[in-house]
């Protein structure tokens, strides 16, 4: 009896822990934005604005899934909720100055998986 008890709370437990991760995320994303600003500077605008276009794709996505995350199998809920983590960490690591390195570091990321949340929801 103890097993099947067991097994029905981590079966909860995944979608509240994707929700937390897109939380967390969301957030992450928006202190990456005030990091990201190029303050003066127009050299890196161009870069900015793409990841801003990026940004906002991802948040669409991140939305879609927040809105229904039971209809996800349990394997790829953990495939997202790790590749949530993994971009939490590389958004958490910008730091205040901007630079084309981490400008291109981060699109990338998010594109990436941008494109990993489009081929779970399709």
């Amino acid at each position: 009896p103890k097993t099947v008890s067991a097994k029905k709370k981590s079966g909860a437990d995944p979608t509240q822990n994707l929700r937390k991760q897109i939380k967390v995320l969301g957030k992450r994303l928006k202190q990456a934005n005030e990091n990201l600003k190029p303050l003066g500077k127009k050299k890196y605008l161009e870069l900015y604005v793409d990841f801003k276009k990026r940004s906002k794709t991802l948040k669409a996505h991140l939305n879609d899934l927040n809105k229904n995350p039971g209809a996800l199998s349990q394997k790829v809920t953990k495939n997202i909720i790790k590749n949530t983590d993994a971009l939490s960490a590389v958004l958490k690591n910008v730091g205040k100055k901007p630079k084309k390195k981490k400008y291109q570091k981060v699109s990338l990321a998010i594109q990436s998986f941008s494109k990993m949340l489009k081929k779970t929801r399709s």
